[in-house]
């Protein structure tokens, strides 16, 4: 009978047994690689959303710092149209559209006018717009939304607003390629901002620009500006080689008015003066208030025969203004006595307006309410017609 020590196994028995600590590991590191792997798959989402936003963010920044060049030249203008081609122009390259258009409303603030467009689809947007009328109507209106984004993102409507007003607005339109973005719509917004005060200002800088110039009562141009534009003119008429004309009217026992029907019935008969002389003239002719009740007018490119044609359509214009009436029936009839010249291209501002006015003294000696034009000889000598 053999016996052998309790509790110890063979070696067949020893090596025939599985290695569980073994076995648990491996399933272990297994179960690691495979979260491993999951990790590693959603770093690679992680990466590729990390890259997408860096790209997006370099873009954006690039858009911020293309946006802040376009606002200085926007904010640098004192041309309305200047500043509204800069802010169109800046947002060509900004934003993806292919039509856009700026509108401004006018001084009665109900209607606005399209300024400037471009674009394939520029036939699609009106030239006047009421306020409230359609979306770009809607966006005129003041205290309405920021911008408007059309239902299918194609197109944008952007109001140009100060603090107090509403100016126009701005439109633009993406017909092909990728719809409008949210961020697209904020920076369409951030330099709308900025050409809204540029256009404002833009507009005030007009204003005192215009003031300046502007006779206040008759809203014709002032002696100081005739005075400047005068040699401007005689340059240009010997360059050009054409005939420069010169006429100046004086209203004719203007002191009487005053006197017998007041100085506010004074004013009243300027202003009408300057309309009725005003209708009568073309868009080349500066019309300009020079002496209280004296006018003048540079014509470009007449003959002596067209300054008298000229002169006598300004004394008949204002022969067909109303008499004035004390009472009834009327008392005063409102006329002017017009002298006019050319010049030859040798004289100068001052040679003209002496012998315009030396004209005009002859048509006063001659009961006034007449058209009398001097030409280019001795001053006094009549050369032309009456």
């Amino acid at each position: 009978m053999k016996s052998g020590r309790p509790g110890r196994a063979s070696a067949a028995e020893t090596s025939s047994a599985p290695d569980k600590p073994d076995e648990q590991r491996i399933l272990q590191l297994e179960a690691e690689i495979e979260t491993l792997r999951a990790s590693s798959g959603q770093l690679e989402v992680y990466a590729a959303d990390l890259q997408q936003t860096y790209g997006e963010l370099r873009r954006r920044l690039a858009q911020m710092q293309a946006l802040h060049g376009i606002t200085v030249k926007v904010s640098s203008q004192l041309n309305s149209d200047l500043v509204l081609s800069e802010a169109l122009g800046g947002l060509k390259p900004l934003l993806p559209h292919d039509n856009s258009a700026a509108y401004v409303l006018d001084k009665g603030g109900r209607q606005a006018v399209r300024r400037l467009s471009s674009g394939v689809a520029e036939q699609e947007l009106p030239e006047w717009v009421q306020i409230g009328d359609g979306p770009i109507g809607q966006a005129l209106m003041a205290g309405g939304a920021a911008s408007l984004l059309s239902s299918d993102a194609r197109w944008l409507v952007v109001p140009l607003r100060t603090a107090n007003d509403t100016l126009g607005a701005l439109v633009l339109g993406q017909t092909d390629g990728a719809p409008l973005s949210g961020p697209d719509r904020q920076v369409a917004e951030m330099l709308a901002a900025v050409a809204a005060h540029a256009l404002q200002n833009a507009q005030l800088y007009r204003q005192v620009e215009e003031a300046a110039i502007t006779d206040a009562l008759t809203s014709v141009y002032n002696y100081r500006y005739f005075r400047q534009q005068l040699p401007l003119e005689i340059a240009r008429a010997r360059r050009l080689k054409y005939p420069l004309g010169l006429v100046i009217a004086d209203l004719d026992h203007f002191k009487q008015i005053n006197d017998r029907f007041g100085h506010p019935m004074g004013d009243i008969v300027l202003r009408e003066a300057a309309r009725a002389m005003q209708q009568v003239m073309r868009r080349s002719d500066l019309l300009a208030r020079v002496g209280g009740e004296e006018f003048a007018a540079m014509l470009p490119a007449c003959s002596s025969a067209d300054v008298y044609h000229v002169g006598d359509k300004l004394r008949a214009a204002i022969a067909e203004l109303p008499e004035i009436a004390e009472g009834d029936p009327p008392t005063m009839k409102i006329s002017i006595s017009v002298g006019g010249t050319t010049s030859d291209g040798d004289d100068d501002a001052a040679a003209l307006i002496r012998r315009a006015d030396a004209a005009l003294l002859c048509a006063k000696r001659r009961g006034r309410d007449c058209t009398v034009v001097l030409g280019t000889g001795v001053i006094g000598e009549m050369d032309g017609q009456e």
